[in-house]
């Protein structure tokens, strides 16, 4: 019978260590990540954006989020953005061509 508790306990051990690790690689991939936007228009005042339910703070021409996750580092998350911000010269690590795209969802 002791044996049967020793090994019950080292199936326990290793599932609370593997639910351990397994939690801990999962919050490293949702820690915030800072996305910077810089605007091709400077804002006239420190200004707080809504865009898709993520919160921009702007500066002059440049804007920072904090957010988990990469999916805000998309151009098509870029698009919502200049809804609401107007168009951009960078936004995280777009290239040209994705800005382009991202621009074209800019009001007129």
């Amino acid at each position: 019978m002791p044996n049967v508790l020793r090994m019950e306990s080292v199936r326990m051990l290793k599932f609370a260590l593997a639910a351990a690790v397994a939690f801990g690689l999962s919050s490293a991939a949702f820690a915030e990540t800072p996305i910077t936007a810089t605007l091709n228009t400077a804002v006239t005042k420190p200004t707080e954006l809504l865009a898709n339910d993520t919160l921009w703070t702007c500066v002059e021409k440049n804007c920072v989020v904090k957010t988990k996750g990469a999916d805000s580092d998309s151009w098509l998350e870029c698009r919502k953005f200049v809804k609401q911000a107007g168009k951009v010269t960078a936004y995280g690590s777009l290239d040209d061509s994705k800005i382009a795209m991202c621009n074209a969802g800019a009001p007129k």
